[in-house]
């Protein structure tokens, strides 16, 4: 699809008057909001980029990428992420220290550049600059 134009034209040749599907089928919407949508012919497939499943099984945060016009919709499978490997956070690779300064094991890449021209802060001074963290709840007495 070049443009959204052309989106726009292609779903007004798919338009129909009877909804494709049930509002049991799409989570309940209101009334108002099951009337108020533009039905076309479930033909296209489009792929999406998403943050995540929801416990429902629904998509969190979608993000339309393009029609997929090389693929049928029999195709597609629900993809489930792969596990990684538990990485320690506690010491920084030699790589990663050899490209800047390590303060309590994380690595501050560029030290010398200057992020504040108010009294010359650099990202090296940083920490220094800062409060000790506190908890954020304490207990009763």
């Amino acid at each position: 699809m070049k443009s959204a134009l052309a989106l726009t034209d292609k779903l007004e040749s798919l338009t129909v008057d009877k909804p494709v599907l049930n509002r049991t089928e799409m989570s309940r919407p209101g009334a108002g909001e099951f009337h108020a949508i533009h039905w076309v012919k479930p033909v296209l497939l489009c792929e999406v980029t998403f943050t995540e499943w929801t416990v429902d099984g629904h998509i969190r945060h979608p993000s339309f990428q393009g029609l997929r016009e090389d693929k049928k919709a029999a195709e597609v499978k629900m993809e489930k992420a792969k596990p990684v490997k538990s990485v320690s956070a506690a010491a920084p690779s030699a790589k990663a220290a050899s490209k800047g300064l390590v303060l309590g094991g994380i690595t501050i890449t560029h030290p010398e550049r200057v992020i504040s021209d108010t009294g010359h802060v650099t990202r090296a001074s940083l920490p220094n600059t800062m409060p000790p963290s506190r908890p954020t709840c304490s207990r009763a007495s």
